[in-house]
């Protein structure tokens, strides 16, 4: 390597010459290899020509801490529906291995499962249980998350989101089959009821319909 001091072997065996380097290549930087006619064979005949060939190196090991680019719900939400999935978006491959629940985690005692998709860069809690109504969470990534290449986080990251109001309005009957007062109604007619909002099956039954 032009340039570089090191030493050089030869291995009959395999023909093959190696020049290994006393120090270590700089990074990101192109080198020009040169083997010239100084070279001869066992029965003195030298190289034809001079060979030059060149690589460049690997760029420099990479040290930033990654950072979150994004959640969800974002810090301040309100209204959140009881039943989201938190999620944590970052800004490199992050190992998967050091996103779980214990580096990902909902306060209140909020148990979840923890995953990470490669492919978004997105770490997801998605809860056991659906959220309490009307409460505010805090949710928290700390430094035991790391990128692909170790650099853990440099600081923990948390953010804040409150849930919907516990729902105090009543459902209502929005129409019915046959509808009321109608007559001549089919003897074998299905009677049915839609309501204003979902409800709850197990009170849908032969007593209370």
């Amino acid at each position: 390597v032009v340039g570089v001091p090191g030493t050089v072997t030869y291995t009959p065996g395999t023909r093959m010459a190696t020049l290994t380097p006393s120090v270590p290549l700089e990074t990101s930087r192109s080198y020009n290899i040169r083997v010239t006619t100084g070279i001869e064979d066992t029965a003195g005949n030298a190289l034809a020509a001079d060979y030059n060939w060149t690589f460049t190196t690997e760029p420099p090991p990479d040290r930033t801490p990654p950072v979150l680019t994004g959640t969800e719900p974002e810090n301040g939400s309100e209204d959140v529906p009881v039943n989201a999935v938190v999620t944590a978006t970052f800004n490199e491959p992050i190992d998967p291995a050091t996103v779980h629940s214990n580096s990902f985690t909902l306060s209140g005692g909020v148990t979840g499962v923890v995953t990470y998709s490669a492919g978004s860069r997105r770490a997801r809690f998605t809860p056991v249980e659906p959220l309490a109504p009307g409460t505010t969470y805090t949710a928290t990534v700390s430094i035991a998350i790391m990128d692909v290449e170790g650099n853990a986080m440099s600081d923990a990251y948390s953010w804040t989101f409150a849930t919907e109001p516990p729902d105090t309005t009543a459902p209502f009957l929005v129409s019915t089959v046959p509808r009321n007062g109608a007559t001549d109604v089919s003897v074998d007619t299905v009677i049915r009821a839609v309501f204003s909002e979902a409800m709850n099956p197990a009170t849908l039954n032969g007593t209370t319909f």
